[in-house]
C-alpha cells in the first residue's frame, strides 16, 4: 500500500531489525583442530620416550627450534629482555624475569639432546608466541600492565602448563612458562611496548 509507512524505531527482535532484505556473508574458516595438535604432541611424546630408552641423542637443533634460536632484528632498536621490560614500564619485573628465563633455558638445555623434545619445545614456543601476539599485542596501548598480564596468564601460559602436564618428562610450572615468554622477548619475538 503506497504511502503507508511503518515506524520500527523502537522494535526489538533479539537480533537485527531490518525493513526489507538483509544480505549477510558468513565467513567460515577451517581451523587447525585441537585433534591435530594433540596428535602431533602425542607422537612427539612417544618418540621422546623411545629416544630416552634407546639413548638416541642428537648434537644439533632441529629446524623448528632453530627458528627460535636466531635473534630477530629489533625493528624498534630495543634489544634484549631488560631493555624491553624498561621500554614497557616493567623494570620492576627484571630480576624475576631473568630468573624465569633461566629456568626455561635449563629446561631447553636439559632436553636439547633429543630431537622429539626439541620439537615439543618448538611447538610450545610457537604457541606462546602466537598466543601472545593474538591476546596481548593488540591491546598494548589499551590495557594496563596488570590487566594485560592476567590475560596472558589465563589465555597463553595456563593452557601451556596444562598441555605440558601430558608430557611425562617435562615439568613446566608458571615460572617456566613465563620463562618461555621472557626468552622469546630476549630473542625479539615478543614485546610489551608498541
Amino acid at each position: 500500500m503506497p504511502g503507508d509507512s511503518v515506524n520500527q524505531s523502537n522494535a526489538s527482535a533479539g537480533r537485527d531489525v531490518v525493513a526489507g532484505n538483509k544480505n549477510t556473508t558468513v565467513l567460515v574458516l577451517p581451523s587447525v583442530g585441537v585433534e591435530i595438535t594433540q596428535a602431533a604432541l602425542e607422537a612427539w611424546v612417544i618418540q621422546l620416550q623411545k629416544a630416552i630408552e634407546e639413548n638416541d641423542t642428537i648434537s644439533h637443533f632441529v629446524r623448528n627450534l632453530q627458528y627460535f634460536h636466531r635473534k630477530k632484528e629489533a625493528s624498534d632498536g630495543i634489544v634484549g629482555l631488560e631493555a624491553k621490560l624498561k621500554a614497557s614500564g616493567r623494570i620492576a619485573h627484571t630480576e624475576d624475569a631473568i630468573d624465569q628465563k633461566l629456568e626455561f633455558e635449563r629446561l631447553l638445555e636439559e632436553w636439547s639432546y633429543y630431537a622429539s623434545a626439541q620439537e615439543i619445545l618448538a611447538y610450545l614456543l610457537a604457541k606462546v608466541q602466537r598466543g601472545f601476539l593474538l591476546t596481548a599485542s593488540p591491546y598494548l596501548n589499551d590495557m594496563d600492565a596488570h590487566a594485560l598480564d592476567k590475560v596472558v596468564d589465563q589465555l597463553v601460559l595456563e593452557p601451556i602448563i596444562a598441555e605440558c602436564a601430558k608430557i611425562p618428562h617435562f615439568s613446566v610450572n608458571l615460572n617456566v612458562a613465563l620463562g618461555m615468554l621472557y626468552w622469546l622477548a630476549e630473542q625479539c619475538f615478543v614485546r610489551w611496548h608498541k
